[in-house]
C-alpha cells in the first residue's frame, strides 16, 4: 500500500449573516502507487475552524504513520497542524456559489445514490426534510452562503458525505481575505500527566491523566491517539500548544523504559462484548499462563503478572487482547514520572505563539 502525497493546501473562507466564518480546507495530493503521479485537489472539510481544525488533527495520525507525506518524504504532524494554521489566518475568499443536488451512480457523484437512506436521515435529523422533497423531484439547487445548513448536514463534520464531492477547489477566489482569519485561542491550559512503558520492542502501555493504562500499540498509533484525544482539544484552548506537546509526547514514547515484572494483567473474556478472535486469545493466554486447562475457554476474568506473560510465550496473545478485555496494575512505587511539559499548566509566550501561528 503506498502513501498519499501532499503538494499543496490552500484555505477559503465567508462569513454567515450571523458572524459566523466558514471554512473550507483543500489539499492537493496523488497517490503514489498510482502512475502517473498527477495530483488533484479536494477539499478535505468545510465548517466552523473547530471543525476544520479536528479534521486536520484526525489527518495529522496519518502524518504520524507515514501514510500522509510530502514530496520530499516524511512530515511531522505537528509541522503539518502549523502550516494549516498559517492557511487558516489568511483564507481566499469564498464567493457565494450554486450547486445541483441530485443522486447519481458515478463514483464522484454530489449524491451518491447508494447512499439515499443516509441522506434522507442527515436531512430530516437538521429539520430539512423538504430539501430533501425537492431532490428526489430533481428539482433542488442551492447556493454556499444562503443554504449552508443543508451544505452543514449532508457534508460537515456530522454529515454522511465527504466534502470533496460538492465543494470544489475551482470555485475560491485568489484574493485573500485576512479579516476572515481565525482569531488565536490565548491563555493557559492544564496538560494532562502522560507515562508510558514499553510492552516489547515495538508496543507501548501508556497513561494520559486519570484513566486507566491501555495497550497503545506502536509509537506511531500511541502517537496518533494522543493527537485526536488530547492534543486537539488542548490546541483549541491555546493556539500553537500541539506542537510542543506532540514533540514531548513522541519524546517520551522513545525513552519509555520496559514495563515493570510486577505490573498485575487483569483480563475479561467480555463474552458478548467483543469480536471472537479477541476472546480466543484471551483463551489462549489463559492458557499459557495456567489459569484453565488447555482446550479450555478462558473464566470470565482472571489475572497474572507480566513476568507470567514473558515466561509463558503469552506475548502475542497479549497484544491481541481488546482494550476494553485488559486492565493493567503497574506498581506506583515506580511509575516513571511525566516529563517536566506535561502535567504541568502550559502558557506560550508571546515569541512562541507568534512562531506556532506564522
Amino acid at each position: 500500500m503506498g502513501s498519499t502525497v501532499l503538494t499543496g493546501k490552500a484555505a477559503a473562507a465567508f462569513a454567515r449573516p450571523d458572524g459566523t466564518i466558514i471554512y473550507a480546507a483543500f489539499e492537493r495530493t496523488y497517490e503514489q502507487n498510482c502512475y502517473p503521479h498527477s495530483d488533484h485537489w479536494g477539499c478535505i472539510a468545510i465548517g466552523t475552524y473547530q471543525d476544520v481544525m479536528r479534521r486536520v488533527f484526525v489527518n495529522a495520525t496519518s502524518v504520524e504513520g507515514g501514510m500522509l507525506r510530502s514530496r520530499a518524504g516524511h512530515i511531522k504532524p505537528e509541522n503539518y497542524i502549523a502550516h494549516w494554521r498559517q492557511q487558516l489566518a489568511k483564507p481566499q475568499r469564498f464567493d457565494n456559489t450554486s450547486f445541483r443536488l441530485r443522486f447519481a451512480s458515478s463514483f464522484d457523484s454530489v449524491l451518491p445514490k447508494e447512499r439515499e437512506e443516509d441522506v434522507q436521515k442527515a436531512l430530516g435529523s437538521a429539520g430539512l426534510d423538504h430539501v430533501f422533497d425537492r431532490i428526489k423531484a430533481g428539482e433542488c439547487t442551492i447556493s454556499l452562503h444562503d443554504d449552508y445548513p443543508v451544505i452543514e448536514a449532508l457534508y460537515g463534520k456530522n454529515g454522511p458525505l465527504a466534502a470533496w464531492r460538492v465543494i470544489k477547489h475551482g470555485d475560491i477566489s485568489t484574493a485573500i481575505e485576512p479579516g476572515l482569519g481565525f482569531t488565536p485561542a490565548v491563555g493557559h491550559v492544564t496538560v494532562p500527566q502522560v507515562q508510558a512503558y514499553r510492552l516489547d520492542n515495538d508496543n507501548l502501555v501508556v497513561r494520559v491523566g486519570a484513566e486507566p493504562w491501555s495497550l497503545g500499540g506502536w509509537i506511531y498509533r500511541a502517537v496518533g491517539d494522543y493527537i485526536t484525544d488530547h492534543v486537539y482539544a488542548l490546541e483549541m484552548q491555546c493556539t500553537g500548544a500541539s506542537g510542543m506537546l506532540i514533540k514531548h509526547f513522541r519524546d517520551l514514547c522513545n525513552a519509555a523504559e520496559g514495563l515493570p515484572p510486577e505490573t498485575v494483567i487483569n483480563v475479561r473474556r467480555a463474552e458478548g462484548e467483543v469480536e471472537r478472535w479477541y476472546r480466543e486469545s484471551a483463551d489462549k493466554l489463559a492458557e499459557k499462563v495456567g489459569a484453565v486447562k488447555e482446550g479450555e475457554p478462558a473464566p470470565a476474568q482472571f489475572s497474572c503478572r507480566f513476568s507470567e506473560v514473558v515466561d509463558h510465550d503469552g506475548m502475542y496473545e497479549l497484544r491481541n487482547l481488546h482494550n476494553k478485555q485488559v486492565s493493567w496494575t503497574v506498581p506506583e512505587s515506580i511509575a516513571v514520572p511525566a516529563m517536566p511539559v506535561l502535567g504541568a499548566e502550559l502558557q506560550l509566550d508571546a515569541d512562541v505563539r507568534q512562531q506556532a501561528l506564522f
